[in-house]
């Protein structure tokens, strides 16, 4: 388990679903073993890419619970306890404290947005309060309607318990400022990055790690990557980010918010990991991109032969 629990590659975990949309914990077992032997150094339950928010609670409790028992001390957990109020928030960090994560990642209520400074900080402040754990802040202002801004980030630096941020806006300024702003509040303070189009300057420029949703199918792949980074290898790092990149592209099958999860998904059921079923609604893949996504997990082993 790694030190600092913002270093290295954190992997998102998809969520595999039975016809009914309940949780396969039979596949969700394969897919950690997948990850954890491809070299991740953590896991994420009930984030973005895990489709939380389409659960029950009771459903989150036990896929928390479930990747803790998995995982078996293997790697660090990270438990996603985002909801749409302060008092919700509450209740998951208690739930996934009992369940045994290891970090909780607490994004800014969604649905009704927290738009000013002030609010922001007094709901990181008591969710923090609660929490006997570390907490990494979550920026992903594409769904909760408003970004953590960096003076609030800032501020939230010198909380004890706050150890981290995964920055998943997009913006290339602001993940470079994040670092240098952040960092030079507190060094230990990790920024972690959750855009993957962001990686190569983000690790080139500083950032703790990463967190791909492709780790998934291609845990390799960002090992590699990782590596690279820490041995300031940027030809190396700037060739894999690029391949990256080129599969990420073929995301673009439709503009549904789910396309990314549903062409990993796929492309995990060609690895035989788990079946590609996401929960409703969701446009699935067409022929075209499953033969591209086919292409690539033939790459992939190419690249990775067992």
């Amino acid at each position: 388990m790694a030190t600092n629990p913002g270093s290295g590659i954190i992997v998102p975990l998809v969520t595999p679903v039975n016809a009914d949309e309940s949780v396969n914990y039979d596949q969700l077992g394969k897919i950690i073993d997948h990850v954890v032997d491809g070299g991740a150094d953590a896991v994420f339950v009930c984030g973005s890419t895990g489709e939380f928010p389409r659960f029950a609670h009771e459903t989150r409790d036990r896929l928390i619970a479930e990747t803790v028992r998995l995982v078996a001390r293997r790697v660090t957990v990270f438990a996603g306890v985002g909801d749409a109020g302060l008092a919700l928030v509450k209740r998951n960090i208690a739930a996934a404290e009992k369940a045994g994560a290891d970090v909780l990642v607490v994004p800014l209520p969604y649905y009704y947005p927290a738009r000013t400074d002030r609010e922001a900080q007094s709901f990181f402040k008591a969710a923090a309060a609660a929490a006997s754990l570390p907490v990494m802040l979550y920026n992903i202002p594409g769904t909760c309607g408003a970004g953590i801004g960096l003076n609030v980030a800032e501020q939230l630096a010198g909380v004890d318990n706050i150890v981290g941020i995964k920055d998943s806006s997009g913006d290339l300024p602001r993940l470079l400022e994040s670092i240098r702003r952040l960092k030079g509040r507190r060094k230990e303070f990790a920024v972690v990055v959750g855009a993957e189009e962001l990686c190569h300057e983000g690790l080139k420029n500083g950032a703790d790690g990463v967190v791909p949703s492709m780790a998934n199918p291609f845990p390799r792949l960002f090992a590699e990557m990782y590596r690279a980074a820490l041995a300031h290898d940027d030809g190396r790092l700037r060739e894999i980010c690029s391949l990256v990149d080129a599969m990420n592209r073929e995301n673009n099958f439709s503009d549904s918010w789910l396309t990314a999860v549903v062409w990993r998904k796929k492309a995990m059921s060609h690895m035989n990991l788990c079946d590609e079923r996401c929960t409703e609604p969701h446009i699935p893949v067409d022929a075209e991109a499953d033969a591209n996504v086919a292409k690539c997990v033939e790459r992939y082993r190419r690249m990775f032969p067992r």
